[in-house]
């Protein structure tokens, strides 16, 4: 009984299995649902030889807030940062590191030896003064000479030892410095690009420039300069201790009673001067991005009139960072006096009297190498509080920089590295990674389910329950008022962002098997605002596929119809558009934009309100240029303007994050209680003028220049009159008289409303000048 049971519950599941695999429309669940890997016809390289059977898993694993930061001791930023060296780095280290301790070791002894000499000079004078009246033959000099000579050839080999340890430190510390910096940067550099959309959006673009830079010269000079010269102060303090201790230990003991009290207060000092240091980054960081703002926005700061707002923006928190400032560098000034004049003069002088007291008699030159080496004891000790401020900021950066390393995109991504290596941040859900099999699709495309909401406003949903498919070289357009969806389909099509609920299938796929980078390179988009590079325009064309020939270049500007524009220029392909694409119209770069997408051979083009603002002249150019690059291509549209759509095979209207119409443009256009229909008059007479609304009746059209206008108006008028003309011309004028050639309609066209009655309206209000009616009539008869 029991092997029926579990005999029945097997094909219960092994159907339901089944089940769940035929209907691919079904909604996920909300368990984890589990597909099999099976080779598909879509992919170049075949599998079926493989070894190991992989299972994917579409919904996402839990994740960690993306605001909680990794817990760092105290030391593990460094031990991070040292995980950088490589075992050249280590070797340098290893080199500098005993060089540091040589060259400190060093100095007391040079002293010691001296004040041997010194005491053996005093000697030789006294003997001479004593024995004046003797024969010059004693053997005072002899004996003089016998003791210069070793402490000068000593004294001399221990300079050129300290010569040859501090060259030694010093260049194998900033060699492994260099190297190591440069691989932090490599390494923050990478993690910025492969992080995802929300992560880099809750950041401050000026703050992670100021990181990449500043953060790695802080760094930089902290492993060159500032660690290795708090090990060096340390290792001095010890081996000078050690030998005024066997000089005598009683003056060395008061003199070491102020090295704790400095280099205590010295550290509480350190802790406030770094919470002081970080509010001015703070600061420095906001003065930045204001900067960076204005003066990437600096025509419309200057079309608004705004420049005063800013200054005063900018001087607000100049001021609040030169307070700052001020305030560090005054207890800087205080402290570092106070520490000098108490700690360094007063007990130095205290140490050496007593020092003179207990060993003048005895050994004066002892006395003079235990003064000295006390006198650069206290030295030192003040110049490690500098060291040790200068690690604690290099310590400060490089938790940022490890808590930027160790933040994991939401949206995993493979990696290339530079060196041709690969890397991988783990790839779980992708099927198939790049590097060995390519996807080879043909763009159809089902958006299945699809809710949405950005990480930064996940109360609000943006997109509830999107679904609907896109056939292989299908056009199609996506329409609707701001903010009810359009650009966020873009981005989860793209993989910036992932549903919160749904799925979205390339050419049955889920885009969540594929890795990033090959899903992209299937797809080509181009913004409402193109964005170029500070190079050539064959560089910018390369730029979308970076391994085209220069015949490839060409092939596609004239694909798009910018050829003849860019031959036009003195310097044609090599012309340079200058930051951002200054150089050239708003069209000419739009065009060199849809080159650059047309480039990567794409099976899925995306225009993102690619027309929107350009005028009428460079919209036409425009939109041929979208009609040649999407020929037999997968395309997707977004626009407001009906006339950048005129050729699609299907428009889906969004409205507050729903599909709410869907259909040909003729049955939507038909529609008169559609929402498309009740799009305002000027869109509709836009798409009556296209070759799609061209079949339509229409009625005569007229346009009037300014110089027209300025015939039209009459010298003198009551002023009752004068209001009435006001709103009755200024309602022509607003809805039907343009300077760009935009017509009127008679009521042929549906939805239109009759201009007749304005008309009507207008004669009425000026029937006793007959001129005026003569001239208005006449231009209409023109058309």
């Amino acid at each position: 009984m029991s092997n029926e049971k579990d005999e029945k519950e097997n094909a219960k599941v092994n159907g339901d299995a089944e089940k769940k695999k035929a209907d691919t429309d079904e909604k996920r669940s909300n368990k984890s649902v589990i597909y099999p890997i099976e080779p598909s016809a879509l992919y170049i390289d075949d599998i079926k030889n493989s070894k190991k059977a992989y299972d994917i898993t579409i919904d996402d694993p839990p994740e960690k807030p993306s605001d909680s930061k990794p817990n760092l001791g105290f030391f593990e930023p460094y031990k991070r940062l040292y995980a950088f060296a490589d075992n050249i780095d280590m070797q340098l280290m290893a080199m500098g590191l005993f060089s540091a301790l040589l060259q400190s070791a060093l100095p007391p002894f040079v002293w010691l030896i001296m004040g041997n000499f010194v005491s053996v000079s005093i000697l030789r004078e006294e003997g001479k003064m004593g024995l004046k009246n003797l024969s010059s033959e004693y053997p005072i000099d002899d004996q003089f000479a016998s003791s210069a000579t070793p402490a000068f050839i000593s004294m001399l080999g221990l300079s050129i030892a300290m010569f040859i340890a501090a060259f030694c430190q010093r260049i194998a510390w900033e060699i492994s410095s260099i190297r190591q910096v440069f691989r932090i940067k490599k390494a923050y550099i990478r993690k910025l690009l492969l992080m995802d959309i929300s992560w880099l959006e809750s950041r401050q673009s000026g703050h992670v420039a100021a990181m990449l830079q500043e953060s790695a010269d802080s760094i930089y000079n902290g492993i060159s300069d500032h660690l290795p010269m708090v090990v060096f102060i340390l290792s001095y303090l010890l081996v000078n201790i050690g030998v005024c201790v066997y000089i005598q230990w009683d003056v060395t003991l008061f003199m070491c009673l102020a090295i704790p009290l400095l280099i205590i207060s010295r550290i509480l000092y350190s802790k406030w001067f770094a919470n002081t240091m970080e509010e001015e980054t703070k600061l420095q960081n906001k003065i930045t991005n204001l900067v960076n703002e204005t003066f990437n926005c600096i025509t419309t700061v200057i079309s608004f009139a705004a420049q005063k707002q800013k200054i005063n923006k900018f001087e607000k928190l100049s001021a609040e960072h030169s307070k700052l400032t001020e305030e560090r560098l005054r207890s800087s000034v205080v402290f570092d006096s106070l520490t000098q004049i108490l700690l360094t003069e007063l007990i130095f002088t205290g140490a050496l009297c007593y020092g003179i007291w207990r060993v003048a008699d005895n050994s004066p030159g002892r006395l003079c190498a235990l003064a000295i080496n006390m006198l650069y004891m206290c030295v030192t000790s003040i110049s490690i509080g500098f060291h040790i401020n200068g690690a604690t900021r290099a310590k400060d950066n490089a938790k940022e920089i490890c808590e930027v390393l160790n933040e994991q995109p939401k949206i995993e991504v493979e990696l290339g590295s530079i060196d041709n290596n690969v890397d991988y941040v783990p790839v779980t859900r992708c099927k198939y990674r790049r590097q060995s099999m390519k996807f080879m699709g043909k763009g159809a495309l089902h958006f299945r389910d699809i809710h949405f909401s950005y990480p930064s406003r996940k109360e609000t949903e943006v997109l509830r329950g999107i679904s609907f498919k896109v056939e292989a070289g299908e056009k199609i357009a996506i329409v609707g008022s701001s903010g009810s969806g359009k650009s966020t389909l873009t981005a989860l099509l793209l993989r910036f962002y992932d549903p919160t609920k749904g799925a979205i299938l390339l050419d049955g796929e889920n885009i969540k098997m594929m890795s990033p980078d090959d899903l992209r390179g299937q797809c080509s988009l181009v913004s409402q605002e193109p964005v170029l590079f500070d190079g050539t325009i064959s560089d910018n064309i390369r730029y979308g596929r970076l391994d085209a020939t220069q015949q490839e270049i060409n092939d596609a500007a004239r694909k798009v119809g910018a050829w003849k524009f860019i031959n036009s220029l003195p310097d044609g392909m090599r012309t340079r558009v200058g930051e951002r694409g200054h150089q050239l119209s708003g069209g000419q770069k739009q065009r060199v934009a849809i080159a650059r997408a047309v480039i990567r051979k794409p099976i899925v083009l995306i225009f993102d309100e690619a027309t929107s603002a350009l005028d009428n002249i460079h919209e036409e150019e425009v939109n041929a240029a979208i009609d040649l690059a999407s020929e037999g291509l997968t395309t997707i549209t977004i626009a407001h303007r009906l006339s950048t759509i005129k050729n699609s095979d299907r428009i889906i209207v969004l409205h507050e994050g729903q599909i709410v119409e869907e259909g040909p443009p003729d049955e939507l256009l038909a529609d008169v209680n559609g929402i498309f229909y009740k799009d305002p008059d000027q869109q509709r007479r836009a798409w009556a003028r296209s070759s799609l609304g061209g079949n339509k009746k229409l009625g005569k059209s007229y346009s009037v220049n300014s110089m027209e206008k300025d015939k039209l108006k009459l010298p003198v008028m009551s002023k009752k009159k004068s209001e009435r003309l006001d709103y009755k011309y200024s309602r022509v004028h607003s809805m039907d008289v343009k300077q760009h050639g935009e017509s009127m309609e008679d009521d042929d066209l549906p939805g239109k409303e009759t201009n007749f009655t304005v008309l009507k309206d207008l004669i009425y209000s000026y029937r006793k000048e007959q001129s005026f009616i003569s001239l208005y009539v006449s231009k209409l008869l023109q058309y």
